[in-house]
């Protein structure tokens, strides 16, 4: 019986059937229809039980219509032993047995045998018809692989009956029918009837049949006993969810919990935005840095087909022209392996997003993209989408930012509006969207939500898929939606219009600790940039992204002007970026950058506009062109100090005009000071007694401290001198004794 599977097994094999990676497609019978891998079941069976013994009652019908209705032919007897010697197994006496025991030692290696030998008889068959020549031979069938765990073997062949079923149903719809071809087609029938009928003759007194019909009735009846045992199970556990989550069945879509969790994983937070930067280079940042040091997230520069400036400006990827999976940072099949290399790493990863607008017309048409497609966007085409002029806003710029319509429905910087009201608009975002949560993204940062209605954009996020749930998602979890929506209080749109959809990024924050660590702001008013103290001033912190700066505002874009700090400031950006990572308000979100004195200027390329990875000097700071913030010892540390602070209450503010001090919980406590001089003041740390290493001027090596030593006493309290525009942070992980 094995010999006999093993061939058909073979011929499914060869036949695309692909059943090795699961892939069934619906029964004739009804039965399962399963894929991989992200095993997608149906189970309908029509009593598949008996249908396999009309199978078997078809055969001998077959069998027995040869038997009766074709002469006999001798010359075509011997090369149908060859192949019954397979097709009936035999016991150890030698004796027609399709459930010997002798079967249990088969192996790969009788499986190649028997498919090999079945593939010689159906040639040979070929080479005695006259009239055949133009027949195509049976081609070398694939050689069955060794499986060292081929045990029993129902646990091989049981899954890839139904197909089996179907095919031979395909096959055998009419066997009156099918000869009738045969005789359209032989040109001497009578030359080969006899050796037929007497193979058909043997075929159908053998039992063989019978036994195949067994075998196979007995092998479905374990199968359906196991599966309906496991939709017991799955019916039982669907049942303890159903019960433990009674608002299940409610519309969460619209619930903006399910939007404003990054997913980062145990002992990571934080997202950093690396700027420009290759998808090779990221997953092995990933590996390297970004994990090992605890950090959550990377957002990651738009993705999709954008236009092609002739200076290659960063600018050129806010200006899509398909939704291709293919930039300056890689194709599709690069950043697929990037988002599971960082998974693997501990790394979410979040995709920016444009879809408020398409590339501005140039200096001539067509434009190119970076996928090759072209785009004439003064006639609203883009092909490579395709978008027309039905799908875009009428012509008009924004003039009046008091006017939310104007704002929202007319160009900005003379980029095409595009109109996300229209379906097929809609359609086209959903798709990429989807594409990316399939890939295995956490979630978007959405560009330019200010310049598009809340009421599209929910229209959008309702109909995006969960997040991939085999890269370790919650199951059913919807994606991480942050917005970008510059929002100073002064303009026709609230970001408190888009707080119902997902987390809204708060420029007021880049405004706020850029004017306290510049020193033009008292250092007391960081009590405002707490989770107590924001109530009013700031957007809930649930709802709210943070950050120093970001691509357009260090650039002199958008919100914020002289205020915001940069990397180019280094001392007072540390001291911004440590606050942003150590108070408990908002997620938290790391610039990282690469050198630049032109506003427009792109990321380090060479000589064919290639971008240059990152070079790493001995103490892990970045060349070629490139800053990365993140990896700054100050910054890279206090992520550790905020993932093991996490859940602790901020409490025990220390507040002057130039220092701000304060405990999270008894794990850690940090102290800052604004102003130009060197301060020395007892704080309280909330920390038990000992001496512990500054993280910020050192670290702990050798149980020694490489920078300033902070001596706790029995009340928590530490005398500590702060040199001008300095940080000292210790936490439980840094006690020295």
């Amino acid at each position: 019986m094995k010999q006999l599977l093993v061939i058909l097994y073979s011929a499914l094999v060869v036949t695309n059937a692909q059943l090795p990676g699961f892939s069934f497609g619906p029964s004739g019978f009804g039965g399962f229809s399963l894929s991989n891998p992200l095993f997608n079941a149906s189970f309908a069976p029509a009593n598949p039980v008996d249908r396999i013994s009309d199978i078997a009652s078809r055969f001998r019908d077959v069998a027995n219509n040869v038997q009766r209705n074709l002469p006999k032919i001798p010359q075509f007897t011997n090369p149908l032993s060859a192949f019954s010697r397979f097709a009936r197994p035999t016991s150890s006496s030698g004796s027609t047995n399709a459930n010997s025991n002798n079967n249990q030692n088969f192996n790969s290696n009788q499986a190649n045998e028997g498919t090999s030998g079945a593939r010689n008889a159906i040639n040979e068959v070929l080479n005695r018809i006259p009239g055949l020549s133009g027949v195509p031979r049976v081609p070398e069938i694939p050689k069955v692989p060794e499986i060292p765990s081929f045990g029993n073997p129902s646990d091989v062949f049981g899954p890839f009956v139904n197909s089996l079923r179907n095919m031979t149903n395909q096959g055998i719809n009419d066997p009156g029918q099918m000869f009738n071809q045969v005789n359209k087609f032989l040109p001497d029938v009578s030359r080969i009837a006899n050796s037929v009928a007497n193979y058909a003759k043997s075929a159908a007194n053998s039992g063989i049949w019978k036994n195949i019909s067994n075998d196979i009735k007995h092998e479905m009846q374990n199968r359906i006993e196991s599966m309906t045992q496991m939709l017991s199970n799955i019916t039982s556990a669907m049942k303890n969810i159903a019960q433990s989550l009674p608002n299940l069945m409610q519309d969460q879509s619209l619930n903006t919990t399910l939007r404003n969790q990054p997913f980062f994983f145990p002992g990571h937070s934080g997202i950093v935005h690396l700027f420009e930067w290759k998808f090779s280079d990221i997953a092995e940042e990933c590996e390297n840095v970004l994990g090992p040091n605890g950090y959550g997230g990377v957002q990651v520069s738009p993705i999709n087909e954008y236009l092609v400036s002739p200076s290659r400006a960063w600018w050129e990827r806010y200006q899509p022209i398909s939704f291709e999976i293919k930039s300056r940072s890689g194709n599709e099949k690069q950043f697929s392996d990037m988002v599971k290399r960082c998974m693997k790493a501990g790394v979410r990863i979040y995709v920016d997003v444009v879809v408020n607008h398409m590339a501005a017309p140039g200096a001539s048409a067509p434009l190119y993209g970076t996928a090759g497609s072209t785009c004439d966007p003064q006639a609203r085409d883009y092909p490579g989408v395709p978008f027309n002029r039905s799908h875009f806003h009428a012509d008009c710029q924004i003039n009046d930012y008091n006017n939310a319509t104007n704002v929202r429905n007319c160009e900005l910087a003379a980029l095409p509006d595009l109109d996300q009201s229209n379906r097929f608009v809609q359609n086209k975002i959903i798709q990429y969207l989807n594409h990316l949560l399939d890939l295995g993204v956490a979630g978007f940062r959405m560009d330019a939500c200010k310049h598009m209605r809340p009421e599209d954009l929910k229209s959008i996020y309702v109909r995006l898929k969960p997040v991939n749930a085999m890269f370790l998602f919650p199951p059913g979890a919807r994606p991480f939606i942050f917005q970008e929506v510059i929002d100073l209080g002064t303009e026709g749109v609230s970001a408190k219009e888009y707080t119902n959809l997902g987390v809204v990024t708060e420029f007021n924050w880049c405004i706020a600790v850029g004017g306290v660590f510049r020193g033009t702001t008292n250092a007391d008013a960081l009590e405002l940039l707490t989770k107590n103290g924001s109530a009013g001033v700031l957007l809930p912190s649930s709802q709210a992204l943070v950050f120093v700066d970001n691509h357009d505002n260090q650039r002199g874009h958008g919100a914020g002007g002289d205020s915001i700090l940069t990397y180019k400031t280094k001392r007072q950006y540390i001291q911004a970026v440590a606050f942003t990572l150590a108070t408990d308000y908002g997620i938290a979100r790391v610039m990282s950058s690469y050198n630049f004195s032109d506003p427009d200027q792109g990321p380090p390329q060479d000589t064919v506009q290639v971008i240059k990875s990152p070079g790493f000097a001995a103490n892990n700071s970045c060349s070629n062109g490139w800053v990365c913030e993140h990896r700054w010892p100050e910054i890279r540390k206090m992520i550790q100090f905020k993932n093991f602070v996490a859940g602790s209450s901020l409490d025990h503010i220390q507040a002057t005009q130039n220092t701000f001090a304060f405990c999270r919980g008894e794990k850690g406590f940090i102290v800052f000071n604004n102003s130009e001089n060197t301060i020395t003041q007892q704080y309280h740390t909330c920390l038990p007694q000992g001496q512990y290493c500054d993280i910020i001027s050192g670290e702990v090596s050798q149980s020694t401290c490489t920078g300033t030593v902070v001596n706790v006493d029995a009340n928590g309290d530490a005398e500590i001198t702060l040199p001008k525009n300095s940080i000292v942070a210790i936490y439980v992980p840094s006690r020295l004794s």
